[in-house]
């Protein structure tokens, strides 16, 4: 069975840890969402927005983003197998760490390596502390104590 969800709005959603297989997902935005850790199986998400998106340490197996926009995304510690990343947009987005096995970058846009144009001579460029753009992932805690509210003063069977 396949699931859809094309159109629909993530925008800085957590589904960390969560397991999308065999989802249709074209359109959809996931901009700032939480995929820390998630398992993507077969999720066809041609043209879907995942700019500045969390996807340390996630597994993506058998996926389509073609024309997905990646822009500022993190994939640290995250794997790709067989996915389809043809003419996605890359760029800014944190790749160190990232392993891939048989998945298509062509026409991918790629992040560049930060240069200094112009300084004095021998001066180093200040060190930069990155701050996470993405929504940050509940807590094994807080995700319990959001279940618990959720189901408060329902009835029980």
């Amino acid at each position: 069975m396949t699931v859809t969800f094309s159109g629909v709005l993530f925008k800085k959603a957590d589904l960390s840890e969560s397991s999308l297989s065999r989802i249709e997902a074209g359109g959809t935005s996931f901009e700032r969402a939480s995929l820390y850790s998630a398992r993507l199986d077969q999720v066809n998400a041609v043209d879907a927005n995942f700019e500045f998106a969390d996807l340390r340490s996630a597994v993506l197996v058998n996926c389509d983003f073609e024309r997905a926009s990646f822009v500022g995304a993190s994939f640290a510690g995250a794997k790709a197998i067989d996915c389809n990343f043809r003419d996605t947009d890359l760029y800014w987005a944190e790749m160190e760490g990232f392993e891939h096995y048989n998945c298509n970058f062509s026409g991918a846009r790629f992040p560049e390596p930060v240069k200094v144009a112009y300084g004095p001579r021998g001066a180093e460029p200040p060190r930069i502390t990155r701050v996470p753009l993405y929504r940050v992932a509940m807590t094994d805690e807080e995700r319990k104590r959001a279940i618990e509210e959720a189901f408060a003063g329902l009835p029980s069977e």
